[in-house]
């Protein structure tokens, strides 16, 4: 974990460098990648299916990125397309209490998770205020304990 305390995905060392040692060691260097970020994220545990989700989808992204992801790409990018989407599903089998999950169960949750996206980090309550700014209506609360009008 870096120091914005977010999983630095493209650290890797011993990145090949070369096209023809690419092609030969390539696929071997990404599978032990792969192993080490499983291994890594299955450590932030959970007891239920969503909260190790949750804890693992927060550990490897922002809020920020998971705007611009929905699972099934219609609008978004495909989260279920990318390698990452392997990886917190592995993570979330290593877990003892979850290794009965199967894969739309695990998929379920990241997508939800994903869609939550829009209301984490105040951003539900600023949606609510130009809601209610559009409608005309009084607003929920007032700023500084001030009495409504």
């Amino acid at each position: 974990m870096n120091a914005t305390g977010h999983w630095p995905m493209l650290r890797l060392q011993k990145w090949p460098k070369t096209r023809s040692h690419t092609q030969t060691t390539g696929r071997s260097l990404r599978s032990e990648f792969l192993g080490k970020q499983v291994i890594v994220l299955a450590d932030v545990g959970g007891r239920t299916l969503d909260e190790t989700v949750k804890r693992a989808m927060l550990y490897v992204m922002t809020n920020d990125v998971a705007l611009k992801y929905n699972f099934t790409g219609k609008e978004k990018r495909a989260f279920g397309e990318i390698h990452l989407w392997e990886t917190v599903y592995r993570a979330v089998k290593r877990n003892t209490q979850l290794a009965a999950c199967d894969r739309q169960q695990v998929a379920s949750a990241v997508s939800k998770w994903l869609t939550g996206a829009r209301d984490r980090n105040g951003r539900r309550a600023a949606r609510e205020k130009r809601y209610r700014e559009k409608r005309g209506q009084k607003r929920l609360f007032q700023e500084d304990n001030q009495p409504e009008t």
